[in-house]
């Protein structure tokens, strides 16, 4: 698990592509409402508060969880973005509905992906088993320390720095 920052940049970094597929405003709007998607996975922090059979890194980083929440966001989102376009066309993001899933899925994937590069045998969290119901099979990389701030820290200045260059580069 990395921290916040560290999602954050993750979720840049794979978001990223979003400048070469989209015009400059959808993307800008993508990117906005991609960044708090992708800490959703670790809602199961506040979750467990409530239900205490629930634990970090469980059914909330999965894929299927993902799949499930990003569907329903984008049913959410998908409306409110549309109230604030000033045209009625819908030829500057093309398929709403489709634009807002992808966005969040990518973003939180990309979570599940920074915890499966930290070391949970340091840390006191569990594995991460992304394709839970359908495998129980523990995935992790082990490249980075849970609070290593230059990880944390690099992965966010690589987003920033990044969709910042391709946002000029547009």
């Amino acid at each position: 698990m990395v921290d916040v920052a560290g999602h954050l940049g993750a979720t840049l970094i794979a978001l990223s592509p979003i400048w070469f597929l989209v015009d400059l405003r959808a993307a800008v709007t993508g990117i906005l409402v991609g960044l708090p998607l992708g800490l959703l996975p670790d809602v199961d922090i506040w979750l467990k508060k409530v239900f205490p059979t629930i634990h970090h890194h469980g059914v909330t980083h999965t894929i299927v969880f993902v799949t499930l929440v990003s569907a329903v966001a984008a049913l959410i989102v998908t409306p409110a973005l549309l109230s604030l376009r000033k045209d009625t066309h819908r030829n500057r993001i093309g398929r709403p509905y489709l634009f807002t899933f992808a966005i969040s899925w990518v973003a939180s994937l990309s979570h599940i992906f920074g915890d499966m590069l930290a070391s949970p045998d340091i840390v006191r969290y569990q594995p991460v088993e992304p394709f839970w119901p359908l495998y129980h099979q523990p995935i992790t990389v082990d490249v980075i320390y849970y609070n290593a701030f230059v990880w944390n820290a690099g992965l966010l200045a690589v987003g920033v720095v990044l969709n910042l260059a391709l946002w000029r580069w547009r």
